[in-house]
């Protein structure tokens, strides 16, 4: 097999366990594909910049109980933005790490992001 069949045969899915902090749930974050990663930086655009890191989560964590299945889905975003940071933290910075996303990245999908709920105010 040739170096450009090797590099271009699809490889498979990469998990990293998590246990949560503070409520000791274990799960997994996935590895993404450069479509998904490219879908996702795509899709931000749209999102409010308060929802960027919710929906990294939507789209990385799974459950390893339930045959590595998404945990959440774009209807638990709401209820995500409510959860102590500590937790969402470990999953996200797990997923990061393991997707290769920088904070420089996510500085930058954070800017490049919808409005915020300020930016749509009137102003006074």
């Amino acid at each position: 097999m040739s170096k450009h069949q090797k590099f271009l045969k699809r490889s498979p899915r990469r998990y990293e366990a998590v246990t949560t902090p503070l409520r000791k749930i274990e799960l997994e974050v996935r590895s993404l594909t450069e479509r998904e990663t490219g879908e996702f930086q795509e899709a931000c655009r749209k999102y409010p910049r308060c929802e960027v890191r919710a929906r990294y989560l939507v789209l990385t964590v799974v459950d390893p109980d339930d045959g590595r299945r998404p945990l959440f889905s774009d209807e638990d975003v709401p209820e995500i933005l409510e959860t102590d940071t500590v937790e969402t933290g470990a999953l996200f910075d797990a997923a990061a790490a393991l997707n290769g996303l920088s904070d420089s990245d996510v500085e930058e999908l954070e800017k490049n992001s919808g409005p915020t709920d300020a930016d749509a105010s009137p102003s006074a």
